[in-house]
C-alpha cells in the first residue's frame, strides 16, 4: 500500500485534522494519509489553528502529536496625539500610529512609542483571546530653548517656514529638528 496509518491528537480534543486541505475527522483520530510529503491543519474553533508538514511514509505508522493548541490573538490598535509615533513591542518595529496589532493573548507585552520632539512612552499590555481592544495616548512635547542672536539686528527670523519675529530672541521649541 501507498499509505501508513497516522494518529492525531490534540490539547484540546476536538480539532479538526486536515490533511492538504482535505477534512478527515477530529481529534483524536487515527486514519490512512498517502505516502509523501503533506501539509498538516489541526483546527479549533476556541484556538490557534496548528500548520506543520510532515513526511508520511508509505506502511510506517505514525503519530503527530499531542498539539497543545494556542490561544488565538488578541488586537490592539494604538492612536496617539499627535500621529506618527514609532511603535515598538517586545523591542522589535511594528510600524507608526495609527496602528492595529495581533498579539499573542494571556502575557503581557512592552509597547514603546516615539516621536521626535516629544518623551517616550512605554506601556505594558495584555490582550484577551479575540479581544479588541484600542490605547489613545496624548504624547508629551518635550521643549528646548534656543537663542537666536542674528546680525543685523532687525533680521526676520523664520522657523519652519512661520515668521517668528526679530532676529534678537529666546525661543521655546519642541526637541525636534527644524
Amino acid at each position: 500500500p501507498d499509505f501508513a496509518r497516522v494518529t492525531f491528537v490534540s490539547e484540546p480534543a476536538g480539532a479538526v485534522v486536515r490533511v492538504d486541505a482535505r477534512e478527515l475527522g477530529r481529534t483524536p483520530l487515527t486514519a490512512d494519509v498517502d505516502a509523501g510529503r503533506r501539509t498538516i491543519t489541526l483546527e479549533h474553533p476556541d484556538f490557534r489553528p496548528w500548520v506543520a508538514p510532515l513526511t508520511v511514509r508509505a506502511g510506517r505508522p505514525a503519530t503527530v502529536g499531542p498539539v497543545q493548541l494556542g490561544l488565538p490573538d488578541g488586537t490592539l490598535t494604538l492612536r496617539t496625539s499627535p500621529a506618527a509615533a514609532d511603535v515598538s513591542v517586545a523591542g522589535r518595529y511594528r510600524g507608526r500610529t495609527p496602528l492595529t496589532l495581533s498579539l499573542a493573548a494571556g502575557s503581557p507585552h512592552e509597547v514603546v512609542l516615539n516621536k521626535a520632539g516629544y518623551a517616550p512612552v512605554t506601556r505594558t499590555v495584555q490582550v484577551a483571546p479575540r479581544e479588541r481592544r484600542a490605547v489613545d495616548v496624548a504624547l508629551s512635547a518635550v521643549f528646548g530653548e534656543v537663542v537666536v542672536r542674528g546680525e543685523p539686528a532687525d533680521a526676520e527670523l523664520v522657523v519652519d517656514g512661520v515668521v517668528r519675529g526679530g532676529a534678537l530672541q529666546t525661543l521655546k521649541l519642541p526637541a525636534a529638528p527644524h
